[in-house]
């Protein structure tokens, strides 16, 4: 059995998203919104309608500086938990992410942060030979007391 792969597309910073991608594939996806997010395109919500068995609305009902960042990280957490095997993408271009990747790593649990889309792996997407996945920042090392 395909491992569940779990996909937190932070809406405020990539509208670019194919949930055709997503067909008959383990994903389960959560479309991050933020309270400016009052409408959505039409051909958008047809494709939600589709895959709704797949695709979860997450509404921040706030507003404010990484208000929607904080939101996508506390569901992380949630399903990191109730999924421990799990697979977790976060679609962003927010490098502010890196230091959440890092710390969910440090507790083994698989995450990466990706740009686009079309380039998660479990929705095909391969990444050319001359780039590299995103990784957390360096390890900083805490003197020794």
């Amino acid at each position: 059995m395909s491992e569940n792969h779990f996909i937190f597309v932070d809406f405020e910073n990539v509208h670019e998203i194919d949930l055709a991608l997503i067909e008959n594939k383990p994903v389960q996806l959560f479309l991050v919104l933020g309270k400016r997010h009052t409408s959505l395109p039409v051909e958008l919500v047809k494709k939600l309608l589709q895959f709704s068995a797949q695709v979860q609305l997450i509404e921040t009902g706030y507003s404010g500086k990484n208000a929607l960042d904080f939101v996508l990280s506390y569901h992380i957490g949630v399903q990191s938990v109730t999924h421990p095997k799990g697979i977790f993408h976060i679609l962003s271009r927010d490098k502010g992410f890196d230091a959440l990747v890092h710390h969910l790593e440090m507790n083994k649990i698989t995450v990466t942060r990706h740009e686009a889309f079309n380039r998660i792996p479990i929705l095909g997407g391969v990444l050319p030979p001359t780039i590299k996945p995103i990784k957390t920042a360096k390890t900083i090392k805490t003197p020794k007391t």
